[in-house]
């Protein structure tokens, strides 16, 4: 067996997460390795190029809310967040109707928060004097819910609160937002993480409600942007070689294998990879359970056309299956005509289907959506990207299981979007996670150069 030098930190796994963490540690002066099994770092904030469609193509559309400070904490680190255009308010374009094509601007008001969606949400959507009056219900009896109580809420059960709510307002407003937040259905997802999505993304100002959108493609914004402060803090990676085991003495980390067999000397262990694998080579070792998760799948369709659609992107399509579209910039997906892309969430049925329906269904839809109509010329390329496992289910018995950063050997640590962060699936839970990570591997070595 083969062994390398010893470091102060191994981090398992490339991602977002595990990525973060060696940020975070390399700047309190930890030596770091990055053991990624795949063949580049990113995780699944990645980039590809479809030879198949002639195109460059994200692993499905994200999209950032401006209240994720540590992401833009992050991104200042490593000097990309200039690759991230901020709407300086929430702005989303509904359509409801395919005819007359006609689109509804949901603008954020300049107001203190909550008015600022409040006000335009009551004047500008298509909704009843009893929906109006229900919101303000709603914003009343779900401030009065205890915490305690919201853990075994369902988003559905939480709306409840305030009495029975029209069909309507639950089809333009509230599913909508559930499926784009937390990849999930109302009766399903955890009310307590709704609650904290719209506290930190939507109701804390006009400022913070707006949207962040990628004006690059990922694995410029993220992954060369690692590279390149890795490069610069002598951090090592190393890809498509995972970690076999790690080796346990006194309840205290000593080292890792990888494949190849190499042995790794550390006293400090993050683990970020995903579920499976962690609990793959840790479930014994710290009681970690993640075969009751269940997971939400991600369908984003690409496509370039011949000429433009008109209107103001992104747009939300409460009524139709493929549920928002996205215009593509240029200069970041090069290439003939026009890029967009349709992202469906909880999209199990879609991703089931081959992909000759699945373009038939975005050509229908697109024909009854978007202006000007395209012909069936006018398409040009496309590209389907299924994410199976995009996201864990955010269910309330799922939240009660998500582990904390610590476990119960020393020099063990968790990091990735499924732990603890109190926060869905998302880019900012990823990243979280990771800082977390570092926090609790700095705050432990202090502690013990203390003793």
């Amino acid at each position: 067996m083969e062994n390398s030098g010893p470091v102060d930190v191994l981090i398992v796994g490339g991602g977002l997460a595990g990525c973060t963490a060696a940020v975070y540690a390399s700047r309190a002066g930890f030596s770091v390795r990055i053991i990624e099994a795949t063949r580049q770092i990113g995780g699944r904030v990645r980039s590809l190029y479809a030879k198949d469609a002639g195109m460059w193509v994200d692993n499905g559309q994200h999209v950032l809310s401006n209240g994720y400070s540590e992401t833009f904490a992050l991104l200042k680190i490593l000097n990309t967040q200039h690759l991230i255009d901020k709407q300086p308010q929430l702005e989303i374009s509904y359509q409801f109707e395919a005819n007359p094509k006609t689109q509804i601007l949901l603008k954020a008001a300049r107001l203190p928060a909550p008015f600022h969606l409040l006000v335009p949400l009551i004047t500008k959507m298509p909704l009843d004097t009893s929906d109006k009056l229900w919101l303000f219900r709603w914003g009343i009896a779900s401030k009065l819910i205890s915490r305690s109580r919201l853990q075994s809420m369902s988003v559905s059960e939480w709306l409840g609160c305030a009495g029975k709510r029209s069909r309507k307002l639950e089809e333009i407003f509230w599913l909508p937002l559930c499926l784009a937040t937390l990849n999930g259905n109302l009766e399903e997802c955890s009310a307590l993480l709704m609650s904290r999505v719209l506290d930190q993304a939507f109701l804390a100002s006009s400022s913070t409600s707006g949207l962040g959108i990628p004006g690059a493609r990922l694995d410029q914004i993220f992954r060369e942007g690692f590279e390149s402060y890795f490069h610069q803090s002598h951090t090592e990676v190393t890809t498509g070689n995972p970690v076999r085991s790690i080796e346990i003495t006194k309840k205290h980390v000593e080292s890792a294998t990888l494949r190849s067999g190499e042995a790794i000397p550390a006293s400090n262990i993050i683990f970020a990879t995903p579920p499976t694998a962690a609990g793959r080579i840790l479930g014994n070792m710290i009681n970690l359970d993640t075969t009751v998760w269940k997971y939400s799948p991600i369908v984003t369709i690409y496509f370039r056309l011949s000429r433009p659609l008109s209107g103001q992107f992104p747009v939300a399509l409460p009524h139709s299956p493929l549920q928002w579209i996205f215009e593509l910039p240029q200069h970041a997906f090069p290439g003939e005509g026009h890029g967009y892309a349709f992202v469906i969430s909880r999209a199990d049925d879609l991703a089931a289907q081959a992909d000759d329906r699945i373009r038939e269904t975005a050509i229908a839809e697109c024909k009854k959506y978007c202006s000007p109509e395209p012909a069936d010329a006018d398409f040009l390329t496309w590209k389907i990207i299924r994410e199976r496992k995009a996201t864990f289910l955010p269910t309330p018995a799922t939240e009660r299981k998500r582990p904390d950063t610590h476990t119960t050997i020393s020099g063990l640590f968790l990091a990735g979007d499924w732990t603890n962060t109190g926060l869905p699936a998302t880019i900012e839970g990823a990243i979280l996670s990771g800082k977390k990570a570092a926090e609790y591997l700095i705050k432990s070595q202090k502690s013990a150069d203390f003793t």
